[in-house]
């Protein structure tokens, strides 16, 4: 997905569901232990406990898995596959400065 695909994606999201695909976003990366601290450790524990599923570790290190991302989002909030979608290639965006798709292209992918 490029930056101009994710923008037409969410611009028509009011803002009550970016704001729900936020929170979901946090809760699946601290779900997984990829951040500590962005949530209450309650809300980190009722999903560790409800979403064991989306928790996945290769030799003790956390995985970042894209289709767990984007279910756990649609489970989370009631949104549409493609919205956390775009969220989620949004949010990778503001870390990285570049899109996936622009990650994969410079490094060959």
């Amino acid at each position: 997905m490029n930056l101009q695909e994710i923008k037409t994606i969410l611009a028509p999201v009011s803002d009550h569901d970016l704001q729900e695909l936020d929170i979901a976003h946090w809760r699946y990366i601290s779900l997984i232990g990829l951040v500590s601290g962005a949530l209450s450790q309650d809300v980190v524990e009722a999903d560790q406990k409800a979403y064991p599923q989306y928790i996945k570790r290769v030799s003790g290190s956390v995985v970042f898995n894209d289709s767990d991302c984007v279910a756990f989002m649609v489970e989370i909030t009631g949104l549409k596959p493609l919205l956390c979608e775009a969220w989620k290639n949004h949010d990778y965006y503001v870390v990285n400065g570049e899109t996936v798709h622009d990650t994969m292209a410079r490094e060959g992918g």
